[in-house]
């Protein structure tokens, strides 16, 4: 396996960060205090986990 240099690492934290604040934003509470997923934010959010889990397989492959 191949190590991660810090460059690499900030660039994924960052990403991750980007994704919570994504999965943050995109749920939201009814009157009946249900938490729900819009199906197209939904959908969004799994590309933006792909291109983290991505970025991070490309980084240990380096």
């Amino acid at each position: 396996m191949g190590k991660i240099d810090a460059g690499e690492a900030a660039d994924i934290a960052a990403e991750a960060v980007a994704l919570i604040e994504h999965i943050r934003s995109s749920l939201t509470k009814d009157d009946d205090g249900v938490v729900r997923l819009d199906p197209v934010e939904g959908r969004k959010l799994v590309r933006h986990l792909l291109s983290l889990t991505k970025a991070i397989a490309f980084a240990v492959i380096d």
